[in-house]
């Protein structure tokens, strides 16, 4: 028979571990937050003095490179932001209750319209989405799926994103996101699309910091799902979240 005694030791010792390396996480985190991003500081503070005080002196070219410069720092203080979102994702176990998909994606519409440039964008969503999940995780998964689409979509003509389910298996739940934008090629990007600062467009027409796929995946997993992509160059992207949906038990 199992000693209980050794059964609760060893819960103890793994409860321990866990404590350290939560501690260890967090003293990361707030080095990045604020010691990694003090030199990124400085560099911007000099480099925009230089373009301000000495424009007459650098000129075309030198202005070119200090523009570069600062560029280069604003993206590395992106991805350290990156870094940061998908590090607070913790193993915690999810919490569960009722999430109403539909409301929180018309939602998650209403602030890309008003906190983005102007998009003229047709987004559908399915009425009557429901699940029983983790409300905060759920969401960063919705976000940055219609966010990525919202963001692929610039400049399309008649631009649409469709927020709806999708077929999955019992005690299952799946949500899906469509669009007609710009595309990629889903078979080429294989499991690099969910990598971290990821790109396959041109950054200067495209900008993003390429985390926000990690994100959703990193979410999705932690509730015990996936995020699975289609895609071909031009013809639109389709991303699919399948979630346990703990009110189909």
């Amino acid at each position: 028979m199992p000693d209980p005694d050794s059964q609760e030791n060893h819960d103890a010792e793994l409860a321990r571990r866990l404590e350290v390396a939560e501690r260890e996480l967090h003293a990361l985190l707030h080095s990045i937050s604020h010691d990694v991003r003090a030199p990124l500081r400085v560099i911007n503070g000099f480099s925009l003095a230089l373009q301000e005080d000495y424009a007459k002196v650098l000129e075309g070219a030198g202005l070119d490179h200090v523009r570069r410069i600062r560029a280069a720092a604003a993206r590395m203080d992106q991805m350290l932001d990156g870094i940061l979102r998908l590090s607070r994702i913790t193993v915690k176990p999810p919490e569960s209750g009722r999430v109403d998909l539909s409301h929180m994606a018309r939602d998650i519409v209403c602030g890309l319209r008003e906190n983005t440039p102007p998009h003229e964008v047709e987004v559908d969503v399915e009425p009557g989405m429901e699940l029983a999940g983790d409300r905060a995780l759920v969401r960063v998964v919705l976000h940055e799926l219609i966010g990525n689409a919202w963001k692929y979509t610039r400049g399309v003509s008649g631009a649409r994103i469709g927020v709806g389910r999708a077929g999955a298996p019992p005690g299952r739940f799946a949500v899906r996101v469509r669009d007609n934008g710009i595309g990629f090629d889903s078979e080429l990007a294989g499991e690099r699309l969910f990598g971290l600062f990821q790109c396959f467009h041109d950054r200067e027409k495209q900008p993003g910091n390429g985390v926000g796929l990690a994100l959703a995946r990193r979410a999705a997993r932690v509730m015990g799902g996936e995020v699975e992509a289609r895609s071909k160059p031009g013809e639109g992207a389709e991303f699919t979240c399948i979630l346990p949906d703990g009110s189909a038990r």
